[in-house]
């Protein structure tokens, strides 16, 4: 992964403008004395904090910059979230670049996929949710939106097909028109 100086001060800017613009909201709920607002608003903000500390923390540089700066990148129609859940809270500093060395090129692959099927003009969600074990990793993600069902099934079978000769597993829990849920498990 080679970022150059350029490249990283266009991240830089792009999250500090996303704080600016979570400072200016919270600054517009305690001006209308929406404490409560305010309050649920900063448990957000935490929250997604927290779990981009959590994703850095499973030692996958490469994939940990590709989902923290993939809605910065290019403006796509497809948005992005990510939470990872420990079972346990001793288990930070899991290397899955070391024990799934595909994996970050598997998350490319099927988003790039999506991305490719998606309709541009609707809202569309990508959430994956990393669920760390102490011997094991599985992903689950789940599309909310508009996409090309029937050529989008033909490309998941042939993504299927690739990770399983990659010794890992992808389940299709859920396909359709508005909705996709798969589960990977290196």
């Amino acid at each position: 992964m080679k970022t150059d100086k350029k490249d990283l001060l266009e991240y830089l800017r792009h999250y500090r403008h996303d704080w600016m613009n979570h400072m200016q909201l919270m600054k517009a709920y305690l001006s209308m004395d929406k404490i409560q607002d305010a309050q649920r608003y900063m448990d957000q903000i935490i929250s997604s904090a927290q779990n981009e500390a959590k994703l850095c923390e499973l030692d996958d540089p490469e994939l940990a910059f590709y989902l923290l700066t993939y809605n910065w990148r290019n403006q796509r129609s497809i948005r992005i979230e990510v939470e990872v859940v420990h079972e346990q809270e001793m288990l930070y500093n899991v290397s899955i670049a070391s024990k799934y060395p595909h994996l970050h090129m598997w998350i490319r692959e099927i988003t790039g996929m999506i991305e490719e099927r998606v309709d541009p003009y609707e809202e569309n969600q990508l959430f994956y949710i990393f669920a760390v074990g102490q011997d094991c990793l599985k992903l689950r993600m789940e599309f909310e939106g508009i996409w090309d069902e029937e050529s989008g099934k033909v490309a998941l079978s042939k993504i299927k097909e690739k990770i399983r000769l990659e010794k890992g597993s992808l389940m299709i829990v859920e396909c359709s028109e508005k909705e996709i849920i798969l589960e990977l498990s290196p």
